[in-house]
Formats: structure tokens, sequence, C-alpha cells
């Protein structure tokens, strides 16, 4: 229910951002791009805090500062969701997990004549992964166990996609592809240990305002 208020935030932001921008000789410095993400994770065992991302709906938001007309610095955020319940004697367990992605790094565009530009970026930052889980018995209304973790590591996000122009000031991203390895550092009193790299990897499509 949370991602639809999220979205209409996300919408004004942008056509805030949108309004604010100025122009010079070479186009439109500021692109701002705004919209639906999926991600796919690859923690590759199990006991861990993070056990349960699955595959989680999101949202992106990215701020590109155009320093020529190919080459610029972007700013990416982004933000999975993911609630499930399982059931067990006696009771329920309910895992809520959130993914935050908190990016920087430089973007290339492969400007041409034609409406299509593919780009290509390498996105470096923070990936915080908070887990929760409640463990409900049958007919309580209280929960008989609830514990919260949140960790955060150093995250890539190494990949491109391609934008499809409508008009002068906005553009279709007819698809983003994004390899997302988060670089997980030793929790012991986690259970997780140093060393392990989850291999995920981010689908986002949206609009991007200039």
């Amino acid at each position: 229910m949370y991602k639809i208020p999220l979205l209409v935030l996300l919408v004004v932001l942008l056509s805030s951002l949108v309004a604010a921008q100025d122009e010079n000789k070479d186009g439109r410095r500021v692109e701002v791009f705004g919209g639906y993400s999926y991600l796919v994770t690859n923690t590759k065992e199990s006991g861990n805090p993070i056990d349960h991302l699955g595959n989680l709906d999101g949202v992106n938001v990215a701020i590109t500062y155009n320093i020529t007309k190919r080459f610029g610095i972007t700013g990416d955020f982004s933000a999975h969701f993911l609630k499930t319940t399982q059931d067990l004697t006696g009771g329920t367990i309910s895992f809520n997990t959130k993914s935050f992605n908190f990016f920087v790094g430089p973007q290339y565009k492969f400007t041409n004549k034609t409406r299509v530009t593919p780009f290509v970026h390498a996105l470096a930052g923070i990936s915080n992964n908070r887990s929760s889980y409640r463990v409900i018995a049958t007919g309580a209304t209280t929960p008989a166990a609830e514990v919260s973790r949140s960790i955060s590591d150093l995250g890539l996000a190494i990949g491109g996609g391609l934008d499809v122009r409508v008009n002068k000031r906005i553009s279709i991203r007819a698809f983003q592809i994004d390899y997302n390895p988060v670089f997980v550092q030793s929790r012991p009193q986690f259970g997780i240990n140093g060393g392990r790299r989850f291999d995920n990897v981010r689908f986002s499509i949206g609009i991007v305002f200039k």
C-alpha cells in the first residue's frame, strides 16, 4: 500500500526539479529520471539477516548533471520492498524487507541524430538492507517474538540502458539494467562472515525529464 503514495511523491518531486532547471547553449544540463524498479537478489546462503530479500518491487530516481553533451555525473537512489508471511504450527511468521541504494558515479551517453540514446554508467555507494520478522500465535494480538536488523555495505550499479526521446523535455527510459553487487562485511553478531558478495540485478523503467 505504501508504493502508491511513494510514486505520487516521486512525480511531485520530479515536476518540481524540472521546473527549476536552467538551459544553456549545449542544451539542458540536468536530467531527472524516475520510475519503477525491480530488484532480483542473490544472497547465496540462508540464515543471514537478509535471507528473505527475495525479489523486490520499488522505485528508482536519478539526477544527472551533464558536464558535456555526452558525459555527466549521476546521483542515484532506489528503494525496494517485500512483505511475506508463512504459516507455522500454532501461528504465523511475517517478514518485512527493505533495500535502499545510494549511489553516485559517471554516466556516458551515445548521442546521435535518432530519437534513441543508449547510455552506460558505473556507480558506487552504500547499500542498506533492513529485515524484520514477527511471530504471532494463533488468536494472539501481540507478537510472541519480533526482531529487526539493518546492515549497510559497499554496493555498485554497473550497467546502462536506452532512452527514447518523445520531445525536447521528455524521454522514455525503455529499460535500464544494472549489475548490483553488494560486498558484505563480517558481522559475527548476525552470523555473517566477511568476504561475501551478493550478486543482485536491478531492472528499471520510467521517464526522463530534461
